[in-house]
């Protein structure tokens, strides 16, 4: 996770700050591989390359939770969902709101979601809201999350 200690981070702010952002996906690329190849060193035993997968996984993951998802959703809003039987997770999932995202009314209540066939005792994820759950509460991408925590 990204979250490091203030403390922590002021060790790379100078760097960061003096660093030029990316101008293309393959610089990018480059600059983030320069970056595990510095962490790995130049004979990486498994330890440290399965770290190096974990790592980008879980940035990648972060990164989707929290900036394509919510765009995402805002893109759902805007042209319409193609999900009819998964609704975007909301403050009312959570009760405490009415059936709105961010001020906008959702298109369908979760209370009425079609859970899919062969699942019908299935409740929506405790997490997201917007996912069938299993029997601790989460559905797999949150119970996946909750791993990389």
């Amino acid at each position: 996770m990204p979250y490091i200690k203030q403390e922590d981070r002021q060790r790379f702010e100078a760097a960061l700050q003096a660093f030029p952002p990316p101008a293309t996906a393959g610089e990018l690329n480059y600059v983030i591989t320069r970056l595990i190849l510095a962490y790995a060193g130049p004979k990486p035993n498994y330890a440290r390359l399965n770290e190096v997968v974990g790592v980008m996984e879980a940035a990648k993951l972060e990164f989707y939770r929290r900036a394509a998802a919510p765009y995402e959703d805002d893109k759902v809003r805007e042209n319409g969902d193609v999900y009819p039987f998964v609704p975007l997770a909301d403050d009312a999932a959570l009760g405490v709101g009415p059936l709105t995202h961010r001020g906008v009314p959702l298109q369908h209540d979760p209370a009425q979601v079609n859970i899919p066939v062969g699942e019908p005792n299935r409740a929506l994820c405790s997490w997201c809201g917007t996912m069938p759950a299993y029997k601790d509460g989460e559905c797999d991408q949150c119970r996946h999350m909750a791993e990389l925590r």
